[in-house]
């Protein structure tokens, strides 16, 4: 029996060395953000280019333009020992060089948050506010109307957690 727990134990070993590179820790490509009392506030800012040949997705008239994207957004997180409560906003602005009707501002705006009330109970709630569009060569886009397609998008979500060692019970 001693081999069998031994073998067990190596196994174990074995399966926390086998990690995903998109799951193991990268310190030095995190970014550090900014503290401001016991909320830690991460800023994001992405820009970006593409070329786009056929804009308006028809095959008779193609019309191509250059799209300069940018995508600002910011988390600010609590960093209690208990509880957690975050606030999360970003955007993604598509500016076409010729084609400016086209332009287009994107947004996501919410709150999440989780009250521990006792070791391994907790509840849990976010809220999500969501402006966006759809682009014209997707395949749920209605074809050649004049306009873009925009829709937004509301969510809320509550949960409940049990946590009793092996099992765990989620509401």
């Amino acid at each position: 029996t001693v081999a069998a727990g031994a073998s067990f134990a190596a196994s174990a070993q074995n399966e926390e060395q086998v990690i995903s590179v998109y799951e193991r820790s990268r310190p030095d490509y995190s970014t550090p953000g900014g503290r401001s009392g016991s909320f830690l506030l991460k800023p994001t800012l992405g820009v970006g280019g593409s070329y786009d040949s056929n804009i308006f997705a028809q095959e008779s008239s193609e019309v191509d333009d250059f799209i300069v994207r940018i995508k600002p957004g910011f988390d600010l997180s609590s960093d209690w020992n208990n509880n957690f409560l975050s606030f999360f906003a970003n955007a993604d602005t598509g500016l076409y060089l010729d084609n400016t009707r086209e332009n287009y501002t994107d947004f996501n705006i919410g709150t999440r948050g989780r009250l521990d009330i006792s070791r391994g109970t907790s509840l849990s709630a976010d809220v999500t506010y969501s402006d966006a569009h759809e682009d014209r060569g997707s395949p749920d886009n209605i074809g050649a109307q004049a306009d873009q397609t925009t829709f937004s998008t509301f969510t809320a979500n509550v949960g409940f957690l049990r946590d009793e060692s092996l099992v765990s019970f989620a509401a």
